[in-house]
């Protein structure tokens, strides 16, 4: 994605896609987006805004086109991780797009669902 003139004042080095994003308005998350706020066209419309981002750098994608996480593994091994079909790393905002499931919980919570179960992790070693 292109970066646009926020990019670089963002903390997290993140490239923005630009605006506007088809999602917006849209009170339901999509995996690949973060909220950022409301619309504003002069005076706020209480719409959510939607971006796209990917972090800088070069990146890895999987079979549906998601970016796959990479890490060092304490054995030393690199680590790969693919979201898998449904986008989700660790919790899915469930049914009502919100999570339920506070950060630290060691398994979801509400109508959150474990996307652990189709996350495929590869190590090298």
């Amino acid at each position: 994605l292109p970066p646009t003139a926020a990019a670089g004042a963002d903390p997290g080095g993140r490239v923005w896609s630009p605006e506007p994003d088809p999602q917006d308005g849209s009170d339901r998350w999509q995996a690949g987006r973060v909220r950022c706020g409301v619309i504003d066209a002069g005076a706020s419309t209480g719409q959510p805004d939607w971006k796209r981002y990917q972090l800088r750098g070069i990146a890895i994608y999987d079979a549906w086109g998601r970016e796959i996480l990479c890490r060092w593994s304490s054995s030393g091994g690199l680590l790969l991780l693919s979201a898998g079909a449904d986008g989700c790393v660790r919790w899915h905002p469930g049914q009502d797009s919100a999570y339920a499931t506070v950060a630290d919980a060691t398994a979801p919570a509400g109508d959150d669902r474990d996307a652990q179960r189709d996350n495929i992790v590869v190590q090298g070693r």
